[in-house]
């Protein structure tokens, strides 16, 4: 994790975009098996962080997070995804496409990521889920103001929420059940460095999204 946190702090001094940095990284999931069917979790760090299995129980959930991971660069390894054909893609990105990446490119991104779900894997229930706060200073500092940043997120989220309704998808919002007290910032019991998780929120995680793994 540490070597990570530098390489990330040299990549942003460098002027070096998370995007190019994490790419190849997709390529370590196209050398294993196609699974058929069961669920995957898409997404950032965030999602990468997890043992979703051991977290849930079951032997056929694959975790498809990646470090840094953005909206564009989970929609440049889709096919990863949709080769598997599952039964159910839960989504969590954008953390990393906020505040440089306007909205409506990150919506037009999700949008061909479930079109391409649409066309190469059209039994799969998609489940977006909402991004999560942050805190008042978040680890990356080429993440920008965290009050501004925050604000994004709802704006983000709403528009989730939208898609999902118009586009037969399932909106998940978890960004209410890690909000502080403040009703802005990700709460500190829950979150490690103002951005990741701690196991605490993970659990507060699966208990949001339980009833959709098992329906």
């Amino acid at each position: 994790m540490k070597r990570k946190i530098i390489i990330t702090a040299l990549a942003a001094l460098m002027g070096i975009g998370l995007n190019a940095q994490t790419m190849p990284q997709g390529t370590r999931y196209d050398v294993l098996p196609v699974h058929r069917g069961g669920i995957i979790f898409a997404g950032d760090s965030i999602t990468d962080d997890c043992e979703w299995n051991e977290l849930f129980g079951r032997d056929d959930i694959l975790n498809r997070g990646i470090d840094g991971n953005t909206s564009s660069t989970v929609l440049s390894r889709v096919n990863e995804l949709t080769r598997h054909r599952p039964d159910k893609l839960f989504l969590a990105i954008g953390t990393n496409d906020l505040p440089r990446t306007p909205l409506s490119q990150v919506m037009d991104n999700i949008s061909k990521i479930v079109e391409t779900f649409r066309k190469e894997s059209p039994e799969t229930k998609i489940y977006i889920q909402s991004v999560l706060p942050v805190g008042p200073r978040p680890m990356f500092m080429d993440m920008g103001n965290s009050d501004e940043k925050n604000r994004l997120i709802v704006e983000l989220n709403a528009l989730y929420k939208d898609f999902c309704a118009k586009n037969g998808c399932t909106y998940i919002d978890n960004h209410s059940h890690f909000l502080a007290s403040d009703g802005v910032n990700l709460n500190p019991e829950l979150g490690c460095d103002d951005l990741h998780l701690m196991g605490k929120g993970y659990l507060v995680w699966k208990k949001n999204i339980e009833k959709y793994v098992n329906e």
